[in-house]
């Protein structure tokens, strides 16, 4: 019963319904609700059968030790977690999931714009600055300046992480840039030798630390 009242603000919220609006739908008392939430006092079977109904779920669900409804932190919001191929597609996606309803997804800053996405590390192109399993979020939005990080497609598809550098016009009379590893081992990538296009700027890097 511990987390009731956490239970019972995160389903209301993912309904959309203020305080007032759950109490009246459910029939209870508004101040009891909110004392409800708060965890200060416990109620009833009968009213908590009776918020369920309100919220179109079965009252069961708020007595879970974990439910599967995570609060979104104020000034933030969830965004994909993606994986590497479906990058290539993001942008052409005309209906995404609800943010509410991704099961794989992290908390960003609101300031981001609303096409962004998140990526896991994989391979050692980028160590030792990006490792294996660090999470890095990357804005569609955002042009890249040289020395941005920036994920990037080729003609098949495959999307690819490096560090951005503006090459100015080429002899095609088009912008040529290069995408560079960190590790010198890797190649450095030319726009001029094959179709690159840059999805987005990276705007956040969370690094993996090691388990002791």
């Amino acid at each position: 019963m511990k987390n009731l009242g956490k239970n019972i603000h995160a389903w209301r919220e993912r309904r959309g319904l203020g305080l007032n609006e759950l109490a009246r739908k459910a029939d209870v008392n508004n101040g009891n609700l909110s004392k409800m939430e708060q965890g200060t006092i416990t109620p009833s079977m009968k009213t908590l059968q009776k918020i369920g109904a309100a919220l179109d779920i079965p009252a069961n669900e708020l007595l879970k030790e974990e439910s599967n409804v995570i609060e979104v932190q104020e000034g933030s919001r969830r965004v994909r977690v993606l994986d590497w191929n479906e990058v290539a597609h993001y942008l052409d996606v005309i209906s995404r999931p609800n943010t509410e309803e991704l099961k794989d997804f992290l908390l960003v800053d609101m300031n981001s714009s609303q096409d962004v996405f998140a990526l896991k590390i994989l391979g050692d192109a980028m160590a030792p600055t990006f490792n294996e399993g660090d999470m890095v979020i990357v804005d569609c939005k955002v042009a890249p300046r040289p020395g941005d990080c920036v994920v990037a497609t080729d003609h098949t598809g495959e999307a690819t992480f490096k560090v951005f550098r503006d090459l100015g016009l080429g002899d095609s009379g088009k912008n040529v840039f290069e995408l560079k590893p960190l590790n010198d081992l890797y190649a450095v990538r030319r726009s001029d030798k094959e179709d690159l296009v840059i999805v987005g700027t990276m705007i956040e890097h969370r690094r993996k630390r090691r388990s002791q």
